[in-house]
């Protein structure tokens, strides 16, 4: 099964999906409608992933990324992974903790 978002014109045409900005249903003609997998779905609406503790819990496979491959690794991600991905990136930053 898939699922039709709203997300803002601007991220789509990003290529991210932010978990902030997203919608059920279209809010205004700024949002445009994606289609997303219902596990992509379930991680927007997983309220658990805000509370892990380290980027390296949501994402186990990062501590064996090389730096020569991380470009490759990243763009696999899902948009929403990737959103995930940077908003986790930038948060462990601000607090110096992967």
């Amino acid at each position: 099964m898939k699922i039709q978002i709203y997300i803002p014109k601007k991220d789509a045409v990003a290529g991210i999906i932010n978990p902030e900005r997203y919608s059920t249903y279209k809010k205004s003609n700024d949002y445009v409608g994606v289609i997303i997998t219902t596990d992509e779905f379930a991680v927007l609406e997983d309220k658990e992933t805000e509370n892990k503790h380290t980027l390296f819990d949501e994402f186990p496979e990062f501590k064996h990324v090389k730096a020569g491959d991380f470009e490759n690794w990243i763009e696999g991600l899902s948009p929403i992974r990737k959103a995930i991905f940077d908003k986790m990136l930038h948060h462990t930053h601000e607090n110096k903790r992967l």
